[in-house]
């Protein structure tokens, strides 16, 4: 809610920033991945302003399968839903705060970006896959960057910053180059 009211909030003040509010999009790591990408969806289904694109660096994008999670990487996951993810109670909530469970054509496209084996927090890979697959299934364009080793978010920024730039400037429309 607190991200969907920052892109309301700027989309209502673009004007005042020099900013053209139908190319407004969310870049985030780690539980900013998740933020952005999940708001990114929400968005696209509200009254509001909608988000052009999304990028997500070594997101969690479905807590209802948290297969093979350490314990360390369930109080993550925990902490964020604010309930038990393996609990029938916390069903609804880890459905609504998953991205990968309500993905629609429509949505805005989205750059994703993970390491093969991710350490703490450790977001598994299949996390990426899964929602690059309800991208296809939908019809939404989504690019993807998997990278070895176990880096996790900013830790590869040198490697995904550019690969990210270009998919943002092909879909946004922005001059190129940015990223020789």
């Amino acid at each position: 809610q607190d991200v969907e009211a920052a892109v309301s909030w700027l989309a209502d003040h673009a004007a005042t920033y020099d900013i053209n509010p139908t190319k407004i999009a969310l870049w985030g790591g780690s539980a900013g991945a998740t933020l952005a990408v999940e708001t990114g969806i929400a968005m696209a289904r509200s009254k509001g302003p909608h988000v052009a694109a999304t990028v997500g660096w070594s997101g969690g994008y479905d807590f209802r399968d948290v297969r093979g999670a350490s314990q360390h990487s369930l109080e993550f996951v925990r902490d964020y839903l604010g309930c038990d993810p393996t609990m029938p109670s916390c069903s609804s909530q880890a459905t609504m705060a998953s991205a990968a469970l309500n993905v629609a054509h429509g949505d805005p496209p989205a750059f994703l970006a993970n390491s093969t084996h991710e350490q703490v927090p450790g977001v598994p890979l299949y996390q990426l896959k899964d929602l690059a697959r309800a991208f296809s299934r939908a019809h939404v364009p989504s690019g993807q960057l998997i990278m070895p080793g176990s880096r996790h978010a900013v830790e590869y920024t040198n490697t995904a910053y550019c690969p990210t730039v270009r998919f943002l400037e092909r879909h946004l429309g922005l001059l190129p180059d940015t990223c020789l």
